[in-house]
């Protein structure tokens, strides 16, 4: 999970703020958090703790009983991965932080353009993340974690109650349903036939001619119904 830690005192600016970041993570596939103070406390520092998750930090430069400084360098105590973007009205204070290599990942300035500065910067944090969402189903006493972007496709096997999960890393046979797989998977996962599953995030062309999809890798899998071919049409141009 993703947890964006807000610390703004002006309570119009933190709920704008926060409608960003929904606005923003609801058109993706991860999961998140939104953690709001409006004051520099031992609260935030706890509430962050666990490595499990990823952090993303946007801190008001000027609050009641400090500065963004002082929470970035109990952050950066023990915490390097973490972004954080300070909000402040001018960036005069940019060259005494980058003295103090608190690895800053920008200064936004509140009144330009701020809905267009942080939907660039979540950009770049995830991207600094690296975060890949992932899953975990447990089978047959086994537990077994998937990345979302890793999985190709997903169908059911011949003459056997199991399906096949297709990822970059090679094959995983399971005694489950199709249906049952699909409970766990996010809405960038179709079906292509009665019998398949794909990630539609890594189909090059659906061929209509063929009845196959073509994937990233450049295989091409021959389960391609032409009943789901309006469904599908809808999903390419989506």
């Amino acid at each position: 999970m993703i947890k964006f830690v807000v610390v703004e005192d002006n309570k119009l600016q933190l709920n704008d703020i926060k409608s960003l970041i929904m606005n923003y993570m609801l058109n993706t596939n991860y999961k998140f958090d939104i953690l709001s103070y409006d004051k520099i406390s031992d609260n935030i520092f706890k509430d962050t703790e666990d490595t499990y998750h990823k952090y993303i930090f946007l801190l008001d430069y000027q609050l009641p009983n400090g500065t963004a400084v002082d929470i970035a360098r109990r952050v950066r105590e023990n915490d390097w991965v973490s972004p954080i973007v300070i909000f402040t009205i001018n960036t005069s204070m940019a060259l005494s932080t980058f003295k103090e290599r608190l690895q800053i990942l920008d200064y936004v300035i509140k009144d330009e353009n701020l809905q267009k500065n942080l939907l660039e910067l979540f950009d770049i944090c995830l991207e600094q993340l690296n975060y890949k969402e992932t899953f975990k189903i447990n089978v047959s006493k086994m537990s077994y974690i998937f990345e979302y972007d890793r999985i190709l496709y997903i169908y059911k096997c011949n003459n056997e109650r199991k399906i096949e999960v297709v990822t970059d890393q090679g094959s995983f046979k399971f005694s489950m349903t199709l249906e049952e797989f699909m409970t766990y998977l996010t809405n960038n996962f179709v079906y292509t036939h009665k019998a398949c599953i794909v990630n539609k995030k890594r189909v090059k062309v659906f061929d209509w001619k063929d009845s196959c999809f073509i994937l990233d890798t450049g295989e091409k899998v021959y389960m391609l119904s032409r009943l789901r071919k309006k469904e599908l049409m809808e999903c390419a141009n989506s």
